[in-house]
């Protein structure tokens, strides 16, 4: 039984703290909206401007040489929408998917070899280089 309460105890303080700290965190919500959707607005239009005088071939390229003169989380957060978005714009390159393997198998560790390759930030390169294999297989018939 005593156990019982114990946990009651517990269950409802955080149920007072969950109700006190809720109309804080709704207006911190709000204040960041804004400025979040400014940045990926920033984002878009940065990508939407490099795509405009660019094949897809380039979108990996420039992402990279923006990952190596980034300082921080965010810049580095960034470079795979900026990535999504100048694959999504950019002129059709033909030899963009040359390299990418057929196999599944190959396909998953793709991404990887390349990365090693070129000494990026293992994680961040992934996403990179799996949104060049989107742009990839969205070219694919049947999909």
């Amino acid at each position: 039984m005593r156990g019982f309460r114990v946990f009651l105890l517990v269950f409802g303080l955080c149920v007072v703290v969950s109700a006190i700290a809720a109309p804080y965190v709704w207006r911190g919500v709000k204040r960041l909206k804004q400025p979040i959707a400014s940045e990926f607005k920033r984002i878009d239009d940065d990508a939407s401007t490099f795509a405009a005088d660019h094949e897809q071939l380039d979108c990996a390229p420039e992402a990279f040489r923006r990952l190596d003169a980034c300082d921080g989380i965010w810049c580095q957060a960034q470079t795979p929408i900026f990535t999504q978005q100048c694959l999504k714009r950019a002129r059709t390159s033909p030899t963009l998917c040359d390299q990418m393997p057929d196999s599944l198998v190959g396909a998953a560790l793709w991404p990887a070899k390349q990365c090693r390759e070129i000494q990026a930030d293992p994680e961040v390169c992934r996403r990179i280089l799996l949104e060049v294999m989107k742009a990839c297989g969205r070219r694919q018939p049947g999909r």
